[in-house]
């Protein structure tokens, strides 16, 4: 029994030389953004167009205060005008018969129904270009961040292709990370060197990550 036990260990041991060690790297996606170009030039877009609607936000906001103001100034110089009026005599331009009040006064009370239905209809229309903004930058955000991402995990499919990493993780999903296991920079270079060349298709082609280590070893 000793004997068999001594076997199973030497045997399990031996399993265990033989398996290689796991190799793993990490990627600082934060790092990442910070310092590849299309995720740069997305962001940059994106913060363009959050101004721009901002701006007709604002530019609809002040349309509207102004119609408030002018509605509201018409109505106040109609009620002053009749309440002159009623002061007056007919003989010094007052109203000559009810009938001139009355009608005055329908008038003044239609530009008060029609300055309520004005500026809600101004409200509305506020709040369906907010509402379609918001949907529009939403869309365009989601848009650039699966850009991104897609064209992150094409890269590093290919950098492992070559590099053999049994795993590589983030750093901002992990409690410790060694420095010695960082890939984030190569991971920037080689998409930086895949953005540069997509936008400038005359320049020649970029290195492969084994192209790379190559010429850093050298």
């Amino acid at each position: 029994m000793v004997l068999v036990a001594l076997t199973m260990a030497c045997c399990t041991e031996m399993k265990a030389q033989e398996q290689p060690p796991l190799r793993i790297a990490y990627v600082d996606l934060e790092k990442v953004n910070e310092n590849y170009g299309l995720y740069v030039e997305r962001d940059d877009q994106l913060k363009a167009r959050y101004k721009k609607m901002q701006d007709a936000l604002a530019a609809k906001q002040k349309n509207m205060e102004n119609t408030m103001a002018s509605l509201s100034k018409q109505i106040e110089n109609k009620g002053k005008t009749i309440e002159a009026k009623t002061k007056k005599t007919p003989a010094t331009g007052g109203y000559k018969t009810e009938a001139q009040y009355n009608a005055d006064m329908k008038a003044y009370q239609q530009l008060q129904v029609d300055a309520q239905s004005k500026m809600e209809k101004l409200r509305v229309e506020l709040a369906q270009l907010e509402q379609k903004q918001t949907e529009e930058y939403l869309k365009l955000q989601n848009a650039a961040q699966q850009e991104v991402t897609d064209s992150l995990n094409s890269y590093i499919e290919t950098y492992n292709k070559e590099k053999g990493y049994d795993f590589i993780l983030l750093k901002n999903a992990t409690l410790f990370a060694n420095p010695a296991y960082d890939v984030t920079d190569d991971i920037i270079s080689g998409l930086n060197r895949i953005y540069q060349e997509s936008k400038n298709p005359q320049s020649a082609p970029a290195e492969t990550p084994a192209q790379t280590e190559a010429t850093e070893q050298k």
